[in-house]
C-alpha cells in the first residue's frame, strides 16, 4: 500500500504516501487522548480501508484527519 491519489482541481494527480502505522497511532494518542491500544486499532482497521481503496474495492479511504475525529467521538 503506497498511499492514495488525490485529483485536485487542475487534473493532475498526486500520490500521497501515509505515514508509519506507529506514527499515526500515537498523533492520534496526542490529539484525541485516547489510550494506545485503541488508538493502534483505529489505525489498523484504516490501513485495512486503505488497502481496499488501493485495489478499488472502496471508492473512499480514510485519513489520520478522519482517525482522529472518530476518536473523539468515541469519547
Amino acid at each position: 500500500m503506497d498511499g492514495y491519489h488525490r485529483n485536485d482541481r487542475f487534473g493532475v494527480v498526486v500520490e500521497v504516501k501515509y505515514m508509519a502505522p506507529e506514527m499515526e497511532a500515537q498523533i492520534i494518542v496526542n490529539k484525541a487522548k485516547i489510550g494506545k491500544a485503541d488508538a493502534v486499532k483505529l489505525v489498523t482497521f484504516a490501513n485495512y480501508v486503505r488497502e481496499a481503496y488501493a485495489g478499488s474495492k472502496m471508492s473512499s479511504t480514510i485519513s489520520p484527519r478522519t482517525l482522529i475525529f472518530a476518536a473523539q467521538l468515541g469519547l
